[in-house]
This record gives C-alpha cells, sequence and structure tokens, in this order.
C-alpha cells in the first residue's frame, strides 16, 4: 500500500500540481536526478486523493488507516498529508515503510512523519540506509535531516543517513553496524 502510495504521489509531483513543490525543490538544490533518486513526491490539495485513489485499487479504508497514510474525522477517511512534499522512507530491502511530508508555504507544523506502525518503527530505523547499503566508502555519515542526506548524496556522499524524529537508539547504532562493518560514523551538525 505505501508502494502504490509512493507511486500516487511521484505522479502528482510530474503533473500541473506539483509545479510549486518543484520549484522549491529545485530552490534547495535538489536536481531532477535526486529527486528520482529519492522518490520524491507531492500530495496535493485534495482531502481524499490518495484515499480515493487506494480504494479504486481495492484497498479498505482500514488498511489505509493502518498504513498511516490518513486520518479518521468527522468527514470521514481523508488523506493525512495535504498539500505536502513527500519523502518515502525505505527500509534497507527498499521498500517503503513509510512518509515525511513537508510543507513548502504554511511554515506551522512544517513536517509530519508516518506513525510508528508493524513496519515503521522510528527507534530502529533510518532515512538512507537503502542508499548506504550500497556504499564503499569506510565511513558513514550521520546527518541532522532528510534533505542534508539527499543533498549529501547529490554530492556524491552515498553513505549519509539520518534519524526519523527519534533520539539516537542502540537499535539505529545496530542498523548501522550491520552496513558499516570497521567503518567509522560521523555526525554532520548545522552551525548557526
Amino acid at each position: 500500500i505505501n508502494e502504490r502510495a509512493a507511486k500516487y504521489y511521484c505522479s502528482l509531483l510530474l503533473s500541473n500540481h506539483g509545479k510549486a513543490a518543484i520549484s522549491w525543490l529545485n530552490g534547495v538544490g535538489l536536481s531532477e536526478d535526486t529527486i528520482k533518486q529519492f522518490s520524491l513526491g507531492y500530495t496535493g490539495k485534495e482531502r481524499c486523493g490518495v484515499v480515493g485513489y487506494l480504494n479504486d485499487l481495492g484497498y479498505r479504508n482500514e488498511q489505509i488507516l493502518e498504513a498511516g497514510l490518513a486520518d479518521s474525522t468527522e468527514r470521514g477517511i481523508e488523506d493525512k498529508f495535504i498539500d505536502r512534499i513527500m519523502i518515502p522512507i525505505k527500509d534497507d530491502e527498499y521498500r517503503v515503510i513509510g512518509f515525511l511530508g513537508r510543507r513548502i508555504v504554511d511554515v506551522s507544523s512544517i513536517y509530519l512523519i508516518s506513525q510508528d506502525n508493524s513496519i515503521l518503527e522510528k527507534n530502529r530505523n533510518l532515512f538512507g540506509l537503502d542508499h548506504i547499503r550500497e556504499s564503499n566508502e569506510q565511513f558513514v555519515i550521520l546527518c541532522e535531516g532528510v534533505f542534508d542526506v539527499m543533498v549529501m548524496n547529490q554530492a556524491g556522499y552515498g553513505m549519509a543517513v539520518s534519524l526519523l524524529g527519534a533520539g539516537f537508539t542502540m537499535e539505529h547504532a545496530k542498523q548501522i553496524k550491520k552496513y558499516t562493518q570497521n567503518k567509522k560514523l560521523f555526525l554532520l551538525r548545522k552551525m548557526n
């Protein structure tokens, strides 16, 4: 269901609905190749865009709610992510396990992330883990945010990862160690 949602969001980003989102992504320095490499998308402004799309594919509202793609409101089942750039979170097997949505206009609640569920555990999963799996470098860079990871990848540093809004845990360390035996870990922080 997350894979289907990711494809839906990608198609919206590449449509007329996504022009402002593409402009914003280009404005922060992301190339077209990076946007494709990270399967970035856009939700559109409809309250039932992905819900309707997934219903048409045969998914039940309960499944959509369980995946964290919708909320139950007084009006019914509605998209959880509205008018946001969508960043798929992938596991080390390249499967979409959740989403991080970023607003580009309204600065209140800039980020919204999928809630923990049976496949997404923020205290265990890392953004960019699917990319460091393929890296041959002898170090890993732990970045502050997901856009930092994308920019690092774009600059040729495919061994960058970031946390998903949780503090660094032993489970994060185990995930990194799994792909970085005998490698060094560097922490990249923004300086004010």
